[in-house]
């Protein structure tokens, strides 16, 4: 018999293990905080931004910690592996919608529901691109600011924040914001000159929320490089100057054009007849006719 000593497994060390569940939930959690839009104090200003970007910030200090103890190649591939349960989770939301509700839930919490994961079409394009690209950018950016040796732990710190800020640096803002007087006319000028002269508007939100004189000029005179709309501030009057620019993709309005989504706002409308019939009342009525009630009542 042979009694010869096998090999010893390969084991993870215990805290590469901690910080790969920790960028695993991160990688998930992400996605749902960006379904919240939050007004971040900033002294002088108010911040809007989507929470999911704390998520965010956490994927970029344990890919640069790991980067930082255990080397490039091996935060590289937790970058990698973290497609892992981004596409589950993405899978996983795709099977949960699929399926039929309860009868026993109310119209209104699976409006909500559907609401938030209901976007399943542009997480699987969105998400898994921008994730890669800014996780791996802040690796490389971060080893390649290591140079020839450690430095001290200030210099690490502050590579660490020179690599997160240039890696989440974006030529690209795509507006999803509602309407209103809040947000009326919030993308200008000053807006479009930040975005530079690399840059590419896209909105599939709400047209007021766009200054579109300040648009076609920024478009005419190369303040930004091109734009996408799918949403005008007329509807459906779209101005010609806007139509005739060469650098502008124009669509009209079909950004919730998914058969999810349609089949939903299908099952909306009939949800809210019966209810008008019912109880005298729409589940989701428009400000216009909030107050409106059925003859008799």
């Amino acid at each position: 018999m042979d009694h010869t000593p096998s090999a010893p497994t390969t084991a993870i060390p215990r805290p590469l293990f901690v910080y790969a569940l920790l960028y695993g939930g991160m990688t998930v959690l992400a996605g749902v905080l960006g379904f919240k839009q939050i007004a971040l104090p900033l002294g002088f200003t108010t911040l809007a931004v989507e929470s999911g970007i704390f998520a965010f910030l956490m994927l970029v200090a344990i890919s640069s910690a790991i980067a930082q103890v255990y080397g490039r190649a091996v935060a590289n591939k937790l970058v990698l592996w973290g497609f892992a349960p981004l596409g589950l989770s993405i899978l996983l939301i795709w099977v949960v919608l699929s399926l039929p509700p309860s009868p026993n839930m109310s119209a209104e919490n699976l409006a909500a529901f559907e609401t938030v994961l209901g976007q399943v079409d542009r997480i699987m394009i969105a998400g898994p691109i921008a994730y890669g690209v800014s996780l791996l950018l802040n690796v490389w950016l971060f080893e390649r600011l290591r140079g020839s040796g450690e430095g001290s732990g200030f210099w690490m710190m502050l590579r660490g924040g020179f690599a997160s800020a240039i890696s989440q640096t974006v030529d690209t803002l795509i507006s999803v914001v509602p309407g209103g007087a809040s947000t009326s006319k919030a993308v200008d000028m000053k807006v479009l000159k930040a975005l530079g002269p690399n840059g590419v508007f896209v909105n599939i939100g709400r047209g007021s929320t766009v200054d579109e004189e300040a648009l076609i000029a920024a478009l005419s005179d190369g303040t930004i490089l091109a734009a996408g709309l799918d949403v005008f501030a007329d509807e459906p009057r779209v101005p010609k100057a806007l139509i005739n620019l060469p650098n502008a993709t124009l669509l009209p309005h079909v950004g919730s054009a998914s058969v999810h989504t349609r089949n939903a706002m299908a099952d909306l409308v009939a949800d809210n007849l019966e209810s008008w019939f019912t109880k005298g009342q729409a589940i989701t009525a428009v400000p216009e006719t909030a107050a409106v009630r059925p003859k008799g009542q």
